[in-house]
């Protein structure tokens, strides 16, 4: 059985066509953990209106996301694991494609594709793509920014991965910091290149609406998580390619009202600046490697700063 979490925290708006987007599924053997952190408008009371056994609702005072994903993990009872944030939505074949993947290559992540959408009208497409590759070069890729990204959402887990592996709390990267141990503790990741999963770009959302400062700092707090698996060698270049970028994202957030900061953190990134060079990242990525290692540091902030500000 797939059990379904739904961290909701006032999404009376969405919550509806969220759920009945899963009640729609093809795949059958399922069950939804709605967990309501501590909703102030009338979410939970949406949730009350699905007369459906498959649906267990559960009210907690508000403690966050990564909480409310916590507490789904516990009172969840399958053997896999997937997560669908309360505003998003997705298509009839979303759980019957996870395991049809997780089946047909024996592994113990899937991963599907996803639609960007602003509303409730996303076309889902349907592909042929699919792969299967070690969870190292999975999690490669995904440091890397490339084709994968590091959401929770759009994967399927086995149960088991998950041991002490838990959502860390009141952080904003808190998807990433999960998803490392979660792929280092896995063998393979099998990917279909259906686009299963709608993500709702929307106002108010926790990534767009995080304060400039607060979502600064925790570009440090994420680089010290990645740094931490350094020890994995096949992991080395793409850990410091994705912590280089959060350093430039720092530099630039910090850059003109904290540039005792900003000078601090430039000092760190022009340390393995070098690394990224010979990396498998982005060209643009390695524009900012050259800055930092080329230009003096004054005019090189100023160059990020400008750089970043077209973008």
């Amino acid at each position: 059985m797939i059990s379904v979490i739904v961290p909701a925290y006032n999404v009376e708006m969405y919550i509806e066509s969220c759920l009945n987007s899963i009640l729609n599924q093809k795949f059958s053997d399922f069950e939804v953990i709605i967990v309501d952190d501590g909703s102030t408008d009338n979410t939970f009371n949406v949730c009350q209106k699905f007369k459906d056994e498959r649906i267990k609702i559960f009210h907690t005072e508000n403690h966050g996301l990564s909480e409310a994903r916590n507490y789904g993990i516990e009172k969840s009872s399958g053997d896999y694991l997937t997560f669908i944030d309360s505003d998003d939505y997705i298509s009839e074949f979303y759980l019957s494609d996870l395991m049809n993947s997780i089946e047909k290559f024996n592994s113990d992540i899937s991963m599907c594709d996803y639609v960007s959408t602003p509303g409730d009208d996303c076309v889902f497409v349907r592909s042929d793509e699919e792969k299967v590759m070690s969870s190292m070069k999975c999690l490669s890729e995904i440091l890397y920014q490339k084709k994968f990204i590091n959401s929770a959402w759009g994967k399927l887990y086995k149960r088991n991965l998950f041991g002490n592996v838990r959502f860390p709390k009141d952080r904003l990267f808190e998807d990433l910091h999960a998803i490392c141990p979660l792929f280092i503790n896995a063998n393979s990741v099998s990917y279909t290149g259906n686009k299963d999963y709608a993500y709702r770009k929307r106002e108010g959302s926790i990534m767009l609406s995080s304060k400039r400062r607060e979502r600064a700092d925790e570009y440090l707090f994420i680089n010290d998580v990645l740094l931490s698996f350094l020890k994995y060698k096949t992991l080395k270049k793409a850990i410091y390619s994705r912590t280089f970028t959060n350093s430039i994202d720092y530099i630039y957030l910090n850059y003109r009202y904290r540039d005792e900061l900003a000078f601090k953190e430039f000092k760190k990134a022009r340390n393995y600046a070098s690394k990224v060079i010979f990396s498998k990242a982005a060209f643009s990525l390695k524009i900012y490697a050259l800055i930092c290692i080329c230009v003096p540091t004054k005019l090189a902030l100023q160059m990020i700063d400008k750089i970043k500000k077209k973008k």
